[in-house]
């Protein structure tokens, strides 16, 4: 009810939109701004959403939300702005939470994009099957699915596979059975270490050819990339290394760690917390990971 209300107040703005939403437990934010920054390198007229901030036309917003996909007035809101500053592309980080409370009722995706889907957010949703079927509501909703083959959540999607013509059900992953991979789709980066990164790209590389984009347009793009705050961000890097990133669940635990072990002479020192009223039960598998590779 809420959400319609804001639709009504301003006026649809979705419908005058290509609307990109990615979900996923990890690896969203990533993927949002690589999808943004390979349309906007190609000319495209794009905005964006996502946990760190806005990006509308040619004005950043810090947003201040505590959660990712903000309340539906304030979410119509910036789709709104996105419109009078002339995007025809918004690309939106979506989560279980704001799925499974309809705060993005009335927004036309015509992309829904998952990166992967591990245990967490259990303090809300109770059960895994509740999560998961809280993120695969982006897939139904979307006029075209594209989704991580290689992922442990692929075989369990099959409410919105079924949901879906196979022309609008599209994979991505490292194997050949993906419709796009690294054999069909070879790319080099240097910012992008970890195999969690390599899916990130490959995720907004399957969105862009989606929209339209020729491979030549979105690898010249990702020459250009920088990843975004916090994400896998080198804050000093000189006799030894610190860097901050967003993972705070056990699988980006092991992910991160895991590239960086294979990489790292040294020790690793690995610091990190648990938000006090969020789901406890990611807590011991999180140590766990830490102090697998972690010294």
């Amino acid at each position: 009810m809420v959400a319609f209300f804001a639709n009504l107040i301003y006026l649809f703005p979705g419908r005058k939109l290509t609307v990109i939403g990615v979900t996923g437990t990890d690896g969203k934010t990533t993927t949002v701004n690589l999808i943004y920054h390979i349309l906007k390198s190609n000319g495209k007229k794009v905005s964006m959403l996502t946990s760190i901030g806005a990006s509308v036309g040619k004005t950043e917003f810090e947003t201040g939300f505590h959660v990712t996909t903000p309340n539906p007035f304030a979410l119509q809101k910036f789709l709104r702005r996105a419109v009078q500053s002339k995007s025809e592309y918004f690309v939106l980080e979506v989560t279980s939470h704001a799925l499974d409370q309809y705060r993005t009722w009335g927004v036309p995706f015509r992309i829904g994009a998952l990166t992967n889907i591990t245990s967490e957010h259990l303090d809300y949703h109770k059960t895994f099957d509740n999560y998961l079927h809280a993120k695969e509501k982006l897939l139904k909703m979307a006029k075209i699915a594209i989704v991580n083959r290689d992922d442990g959540s692929y075989t369990l999607l099959s409410e919105a596979k079924n949901t879906k013509e196979n022309k609008n059900w599209i994979t991505y992953g490292f194997s050949e059975s993906a419709d796009v991979n690294l054999i069909n789709f070879p790319f080099e980066s240097r910012v992008m270490i970890g195999s969690f990164n390599k899916y990130n790209v490959l995720a907004a590389v399957t969105v862009c050819k989606s929209l339209g984009l020729n491979p030549a347009e979105i690898r010249n793009a990702m020459k250009t990339f920088k990843l975004p705050l916090g994400r896998v961000d080198f804050v000093y890097d000189k006799e030894f290394a610190v860097i901050i990133d967003f993972a705070h669940t056990p699988n980006a635990f092991d992910q991160l760690l895991g590239s960086l072990r294979v990489q790292t002479k040294g020790r690793i020192i690995h610091v990190f917390g648990s938000a006090g009223e969020r789901d406890h039960s990611k807590r011991p598998f999180m140590g766990e990971t830490s102090s697998k590779h972690a010294d």
